[in-house]
């Protein structure tokens, strides 16, 4: 059986499964999942629904307060104000569309940071203590997510207009373009992400299988093929999420070997709130698997919006740990808001009317 076969038969399986724990470690059913600080790797309990949160009058519903110990404390990395200068990220605030800030952003060599300032036209970097490194100037129309390789080389997704990936060297040049649309992806705007995987180059397909366009070198692929999720960066497996239940908080992550092309782990998982996306689904060098979800404690206030991340292990799936993290409350358009960094934790892209703060959180 192929490895799309086999994830295929997993998905039925399970969208027609029970419901499992939050983030849990395959608890049994008699075991109750609590707030207890000495348990990281479990959620906090749900809203009693005989005491709701309590409303103030005369000035709205009042919004989720979690407790210390479920807040996660966010290490500053770099600030950055709006603008077009040397040390600032760009913001576009036009009247009949949403805000536009940085689109996406990603972990490059020697621990540095590669931001898609596609307002200002640029990519900027910036190295480990946040200070910024230079920045490379982009051609594409309507530039949208990056990926970076090993040497540095950026490929740029330009998924609306150009319609194609540009892969750009460290030295800023062009060294090609590989066309989205072709076989087995006919329509470029339904390209979620674009991933570098040593030195292949793919597009995602509706936030599902991969497509191989080309490599880091420019070249387009002379035959396509497929992969069934996203690789895990320690090369030992395809990941895939997948919503089961929006209002309902169900979700599963689906793990397949990369070597055998075996079923390794599926976890369906219960958030105790009702998701709007699934933000983030990576790996760190060792293997461990970040998931981050936004979504609302109380799906009649979705504008009281958390991030919850995940680290489940690579092994079998387990919940190593989780953490809460602010919500993006504006309505900056973006693609990508966390960034797993290779040593480990993420980088969250924090966004206010002043700017853009770059935080690091961890959950293992």
């Amino acid at each position: 059986m192929s490895p799309r076969t086999l994830l295929v038969v997993v998905l039925v399986v399970l969208l027609g499964g029970g419901v499992a724990y939050w983030l849990s470690r395959a608890p049994e059913p008699s075991e109750t999942v609590v707030n207890d600080p000495e348990r990281p790797d479990v959620a906090p309990t749900a809203p009693d629904e005989a005491n709701p949160r309590p409303s103030t009058p005369g000035q709205g519903p009042t919004p989720p307060t979690p407790t210390e110990a479920e807040r996660a404390t966010g290490r500053v990395v770099a600030r950055f104000g709006w603008g077009g200068g040397p040390n600032q990220l760009g913001r576009n605030t036009p009247d009949e569309a949403n805000p536009e800030a940085p689109m996406s952003f990603a972990p490059g060599p020697n621990g540095s940071t590669y931001v898609l300032d596609q307002v200002n036209g640029r990519v900027l970097r910036m190295g480990p203590d946040g200070e910024v490194l230079g920045t490379t100037n982009l051609d594409q129309v309507a530039p949208q997510d990056l990926a970076v390789a090993a040497d540095g080389t950026v490929a740029v997704l330009d998924r609306l207009a150009d319609r194609n990936v540009a892969v750009i060297s460290p030295e800023g040049e062009v060294l090609g373009r590989l066309p989205l649309e072709g076989d087995l992806l006919e329509e470029a705007g339904g390209v979620t992400a674009v991933i570098v995987d040593g030195e292949d180059v793919y597009a995602e397909r509706e936030h599902g299988p991969l497509v191989h366009i080309g490599d880091v070198h420019g070249t387009p692929a002379s035959a396509r093929h497929e992969i069934p999720g996203r690789p895990s960066r320690d090369g030992s497996l395809y990941l895939l999420a997948a919503l089961v239940d929006q209002m309902a908080g169900r979700l599963i992550v689906n793990a397949i070997d990369r070597d055998s092309g075996e079923h390794r782990f599926t976890r369906q998982l219960q958030a105790l709130m009702a998701i709007r996306e699934i933000l983030l689904l990576d790996t760190d060098g060792q293997g461990v698997v970040y998931l981050a979800i936004a979504g609302a404690p109380n799906p009649e206030h979705m504008e009281f919006e958390e991030v919850h991340l995940v680290c489940l292990s690579a092994t079998d799936g387990h919940t190593l740990g989780t953490a809460i993290l602010p919500g993006n409350m504006d309505a900056d358009e973006t693609m990508r808001q966390l960034a797993v960094q290779p040593g480990g934790g993420v980088l969250y892209g924090v966004r206010s009317e002043s700017g853009m703060a770059f935080q690091q959180y961890d959950c293992r």
